[in-house]
């Protein structure tokens, strides 16, 4: 299964979303866009310091625009809010788009930590784990 995940601009959570759920799904495969992303905007610096100490991810990548050959080529879409999720849904008129919190049985958003400190990236970090674990879609049952 080839998964999107969307954020605002792809320097936070999406990031962070995409780099947990392919260290914890081998047999599928995620990336990871924004709805609003400014150019030349990388990873934050909070976020990759997380995903480094977690995972050994060392990646200063740039943040990517979403486009509709992104959703196109995605089995499904995860959006970080429900405004992410209309917004998509909006655009790209389609019912493949669902919230994180959604797919794991779950209602709201994932706190956006941008320009907050390393303790905030953390928790979101630790919730976005935690909701993928949830999510029995991925699981090789």
């Amino acid at each position: 299964m080839n998964v999107l995940f969307v954020c605002t601009g792809n320097t936070c959570r999406s990031p962070m979303a995409e780099v947990i759920f392919n260290e914890m799904y081998k047999d599928h495969h995620a990336e990871s866009r924004g709805l609003h992303t400014r150019h030349g905007d990388i990873i934050e610096s909070n976020a990759l310091s997380v995903l480094r100490r977690e995972y050994g991810f060392d990646e200063k990548r740039k943040a990517l625009q979403v486009t509709l050959s992104d959703i196109n080529d995605a089995d499904l879409v995860i959006a970080m809010t429900e405004a992410h999720k209309r917004e998509l849904s909006g655009l790209y008129g389609m019912d493949k788009v669902r919230t994180l919190k959604e797919l794991a049985g779950s209602r709201g958003d994932i706190l956006d930590p941008y320009g907050m400190d390393e303790y905030v990236y953390r928790r979101v970090f630790s919730e976005i784990r935690e909701l993928l674990e949830r999510i029995r879609l991925f699981r090789e049952e």
